[in-house]
């Protein structure tokens, strides 16, 4: 791995407007730690919406009494199980706006339609095998339109410092323009470096090329990210690894770590992650949004 430029002190810098951001939750409390990276995150006038999606029964037009019954029970218990979060939340975060809803529908579904008019989604990572029904940020990392930031159940702000770099990882193909401009504006606006680290396969160390293609590939992406340097101090790695082993490096090293959807969609990127993990942010291609 091989890093350049230095870190530089910076100051926060807050966005010209208030931000959107909706939290997944479910019935349990698996979602704390989404719902706690959000609050975290929000500044005085930012907004965080809590939102529970629940299966109705699509019998809408029926009105014998066991089907109303049936569709009146899952709604009210969609409605207590988000009460409940929301009056925990409320309790322990009385200085942040936070609001809520209880929308019929599959919850990735429902999520993505929210996607369309927030700043961000936040949910918790999937479940390990789970089914295709319950892959909600696999779901979300390929087609929502806002950034997806998924959150480890185990995240803890005492232990993911957020004074840490923002890092975007990026293949060996491309470097995800909107990806570097989404996190180069969140290192800004939290005061801390941006890193960004270009992942490609280790190649065998008898290979006569290799030191002059890491020289050549170090520059062209020092070149790419001159224009980022200020105010912000620019760290550049070129990491001889493959995607996976890099992805659980570096979310222990960062305050959260950025892909573009090239590598988002991928199912290893959203699943189970060891305790201490900083989020994964998934940002979208223009064309995706």
């Amino acid at each position: 791995m091989t890093m350049i430029k230095e870190h530089r002190q910076t100051s926060a810098i807050r966005p010209e407007r208030p931000q959107l951001t909706v939290v997944g939750v479910g019935d349990t409390d698996r979602d704390d730690a989404a719902v706690a990276w959000a609050i975290a995150q929000a500044g005085q006038d930012d907004v965080v919406h809590l939102v529970h999606a629940y299966l109705p029964l699509h019998l809408v037009e029926c009105t014998w009494p066991p089907v109303v019954a049936s569709r009146d029970a899952r709604r009210t218990a969609a409605r207590v199980a988000l009460a409940r979060v929301l009056q925990r939340t409320r309790a322990q975060h009385p200085d942040v706006h936070v609001e809520g809803s209880v929308v019929a529908g599959l919850t990735a579904d429902v999520l993505i339609e929210f996607s369309a008019v927030v700043d961000r989604i936040v949910v918790t990572e999937d479940r390990e095998n789970a089914s295709m029904l319950h892959q909600v940020a696999h779901r979300l990392a390929g087609s929502a339109r806002c950034p997806t930031v998924v959150v480890s159940p185990a995240f803890d702000p005492a232990v993911v410092s957020d004074t840490g770099p923002v890092t975007l990882l990026a293949d060996s193909t491309v470097l995800p323009e909107v990806a570097v401009e989404f996190a180069y504006a969140a290192a800004v606006r939290k005061g801390v470096p941006l890193c960004v680290a270009q992942a490609w396969a280790t190649w065998p160390d008898s290979c006569p090329i290799m030191a002059e293609s890491i020289a050549e590939r170090q520059q062209l992406l020092d070149e790419q990210l001159v224009r980022f340097e200020q105010p912000v101090g620019v760290l550049s790695q070129l990491i001889r690894d493959d995607i996976d082993t890099a992805v659980a490096e570096l979310r222990k090293a960062s305050s959260s770590l950025v892909v573009g959807s090239n590598l988002g969609h991928l199912g290893r990127l959203t699943g189970p992650s060891a305790p201490g993990s900083a989020p994964l942010i998934v940002v979208p291609e223009p064309s995706e949004r």
